[in-house]
């Protein structure tokens, strides 16, 4: 049973031309009750949602806005369980266990461009970006770099690591960044998009991947 919403943002359901307006929970909290907003018309009809199909319902909307829109897991999540009745909630995952379901179907749904497979120098020139994809997985990682990235990884004798999560695309979690140290600075060499923030699963693909890489 889909939802829309009112001129005051308020949670409206269309049944055969009706609109439902909330009108009161059940004692237990198992029910919510909507009746018809026709109040001009006296009209008697009312509907009611059971928490599991009212739960069932925003997690298939959820589902889908992950899929359409690139906005944060966070806001994904709250568009659709704000609204719900506190029985509903009560039989929805954890918010950590629906974060990781977004992410899930996220990574699963990513179709990399060519326009980030490759770095364009100038016209008719053209060089590898995209340098590994851990593949669809809810622990997929992306690692980009230039040529001469690597060639300054591979001559280097120091390495240094660091990450950010303010500027991270949705639906990784960090940007983080391999640095090598050369003529006398530190450049920045090789970047990564991991999908959260396990130390492990992070660290033992990006050394992994990397080294192999640079031989």
């Amino acid at each position: 049973m889909s939802k829309v919403k009112s001129k005051r943002n308020k949670n409206v359901i269309p049944v055969d031309s009706f609109m439902y307006v909330i009108d009161k929970l059940r004692a237990d909290q198992t029910k919510r009750f909507w009746r018809c907003r026709r109040k001009d018309l006296s009209c008697p009809a009312r509907i009611h949602t059971a928490a599991r199909i009212e739960a069932d319902t925003a997690l298939t909307s959820m589902r889908q806005r992950a899929v359409l829109k690139i906005e944060h897991t966070s806001c994904v999540i709250n568009e659709y369980v704000n609204g719900l009745s506190d029985a509903a909630k009560g039989v929805l995952q954890s918010f950590e266990a629906l974060k990781r379901q977004v992410r899930r179907i996220r990574n699963n749904k990513i179709a990399i461009s060519d326009v980030y497979k490759n770095y364009s120098l100038s016209i008719g020139i053209n060089e590898i970006f995209l340098l590994a994809d851990s593949g669809p997985s809810n622990e997929r990682i992306l690692i980009f770099g230039r040529p001469l990235g690597l060639e300054l990884l591979k001559d280097s004798k120091i390495w240094y690591m660091d990450g950010t999560f303010k500027v991270a695309p949705t639906p990784f979690s960090q940007v983080y960044v391999i640095l090598a140290e050369f003529l006398r600075g530190v450049h920045p060499a090789i970047y990564a998009l991991p999908p959260n923030k396990k130390e492990q699963c992070r660290f033992i693909y990006l050394l992994f991947k990397v080294t192999v890489i640079v031989q």
